[in-house]
């Protein structure tokens, strides 16, 4: 254990903030979790998990929880879109406020190296300056696709059916990552806080192709799974059902007709040995994951 003051992590009921939450429970560091519900709040109490409500509009609500805090995690929720901004300013005049000392921003997504006309693209740019510019000590860790994806409502219909479908070429290694893997590194910049003004981008140690996917999923679940390139406005429409919000989904879908067109992924891979980070293969994540929704 390192430290006696809580991490705080934001996001702690999603699929990246969850995970780091229980990555850092793993490790035996004392934590606090930040969620937007009181229903959500219930849930984690109930499994012995310091928890506090957050309206990340609300500045007061956001300085609150960070009550005692030197370290924090922040993740977007995937729905901020055009409020993605003013949360992220929220979090970071309330950490400066509480007097934190190190931030790990993950903005759900990396951008290419020249300026796009995607807006998600041109918002992680933005927001990553942000944090580095901004007043607190911190890290930014990106990633690209996470493999949790495909684990997703809109998803597993399509596994179940025989099929991975995804808006990318079968050959087309777009820089997988797993949600698991990215919180080992959080943690550990977290708990190390010595690298104010780094970057980290977090790519799976095989970055499998969709054929490679389908393959590992077909060996863990014993029954035959192909993949199939989806087509990119079927692939929004899934999204839309399952965020309830066409412009999010519309905007993700961006970014893919961006790799179509250019043919080309936007992923780059940092030297992640100092943090001691062992990352799981694609097929030892799959088989521990449950493909069906009943």
């Amino acid at each position: 254990m390192s430290q006696q003051s809580p991490f705080l992590v934001f996001g702690a009921t999603g699929t990246q903030g969850g995970a780091v939450l229980r990555r850092l429970i793993q490790l035996g560091e004392p934590v606090r979790a930040v969620v937007s519900s009181v229903a959500s709040k219930e849930r984690l109490e109930a499994q012995g998990i310091p928890t506090v409500t957050a309206n990340l509009s609300d500045l007061a609500s956001v300085q609150s929880a960070f009550q005692g805090i030197e370290r924090a995690y922040f993740v977007l929720p995937v729905s901020a879109g055009a409020d993605s901004v003013q949360f992220l300013g929220n979090f970071l005049q309330a950490a400066q406020i509480s007097g934190a000392k190190f931030l790990v921003f993950e903005p759900r997504g990396s951008h290419p190296d020249e300026s796009t006309d995607v807006m998600m693209f041109e918002g992680i740019r933005a927001m990553t300056q942000m944090v580095l510019n901004g007043p607190v000590s911190a890290t930014v860790v990106r990633t690209t696709v996470y493999l949790d994806n495909l684990l997703g409502a809109w998803s597993l219909p399509m596994i179940e059916s025989g099929m991975v479908g995804y808006p990318i070429p079968a050959d087309f290694r777009p820089g997988w990552v797993t949600a698991d893997d990215t919180a080992k590194v959080i943690a550990a910049l977290l708990q190390r806080a010595d690298t104010p003004g780094e970057v980290f981008d977090v790519v799976s140690q095989d970055n499998p192709s969709g054929d490679e996917i389908a393959a590992a999923i077909s060996a863990a679940t014993g029954r035959t799974i192909r993949y199939q390139p989806l087509p990119i406005d079927q692939f929004a429409e899934g999204l839309a059902v399952a965020f309830g919000s066409p412009e999010v989904a519309g905007e993700i879908a961006k970014l893919y007709r961006y790799m179509a067109q250019t043919g080309k992924s936007y992923h780059r891979t940092s030297d992640l040995s100092q943090f001691g980070v062992e990352q799981e293969s694609l097929q030892a994540w799959v088989s521990r994951q449950r493909w069906s929704l009943s």
